[in-house]
């Protein structure tokens, strides 16, 4: 079976990919960070219709996390055969009021 990890599982699309992917097959490895009861939702709503899933929390916003956490998969579940990279950072901002803070803050979920 393939697996496919979905970052930024917990709601939105991140959510509605995770869904499409365990109905076509994929174990699928929900990722969330704040939204761990949500998360686990997912997996037990995936679960009960017969797929595979599992929850892997990580706080993407601290780049020292990373590597634990894909070696944690590998180690759990196998080297993923798709990885959907939709987590994100949500700060509301807005014009003029933007910080240097949030700026780190979305860099770290988006680019490192």
């Amino acid at each position: 079976m393939a697996i496919a990890l979905v970052t930024g599982a917990g709601g939105r699309l991140g959510e509605v990919i995770a869904r499409h992917l365990a109905k076509n097959d994929y174990q699928v490895i929900v990722h969330v960070n704040r939204s761990r009861a949500e998360g686990n939702k997912l997996v037990r709503d995936i679960t009960r219709d017969g797929k595979q899933a599992a929850l892997a929390p990580c706080d993407f916003s601290k780049p020292a996390n990373v590597p634990a956490f894909f070696q944690d998969i590998v180690k759990q579940h196998g080297v993923p055969d798709l990885i959907v990279n939709n987590a994100s950072a949500f700060d509301y901002d807005f014009p003029g009021k933007a910080s240097h803070a949030a700026l780190r803050q979305s860099l770290a979920v988006h680019v490192e």
